[in-house]
């Protein structure tokens, strides 16, 4: 400002100010650097956690799907036996089974079954039903997963 010169009005550029000079006062708008910094890093993080479930979300859908082929090959497998037991040689007495699960063109498992006599104590006769138990597992990654069923078929 100028010595001597009386200036009315603060808020208003006068001739009393030098043309190069900054005011602050507090009721400037707008946002400073720090805050879209920081805006964009709250952002980021939320679209990584959000990107991260994506991708739960997909390995989950994939393990039920391969869940629901193995229930479906053990369904499979029973009503394969259930058919024709006399005939069949996979129906035999005491003895493992194990063939390949095969999902989408690739093993990714083993599905295997077993026939064991099972005595149902209500009709007095021992040895009277066969209990068949197929059992289907695969591995993805460190995690196993199984699929047991079991039937009773009455000895033919």
């Amino acid at each position: 400002m100028k010595e001597g010169v009386d200036c009315p009005d603060p808020g208003n550029r006068s001739p009393c100010e030098p043309l190069g000079s900054v005011r602050l006062s507090t009721n400037e708008r707008g946002i400073s650097l720090v805050e879209a910094v920081l805006a964009s890093v709250i952002a980021a993080i939320a679209v990584l956690g959000l990107a991260h479930s994506f991708g739960l979300g997909r390995a989950n859908i994939n393990r039920f799907e391969l869940a629901r082929a193995a229930f479906a090959t053990a369904q499979g497998r029973l009503e394969i036996l259930q058919s024709d037991p006399k005939a069949n040689f996979e129906f035999s007495m005491d003895s493992l089974h194990v063939r390949p699960f095969v999902h989408a063109g690739q093993t990714v498992g083993t599905e295997s079954w077993v026939v064991s006599w099972f005595d149902d104590p209500l009709t007095g006769t021992a040895n009277d039903l066969r209990k068949v138990t197929v059992r289907v597992g695969w591995q993805i990654g460190a995690t196993t997963d199984t699929v047991t069923l079991s039937r009773l078929f009455y000895r033919n």
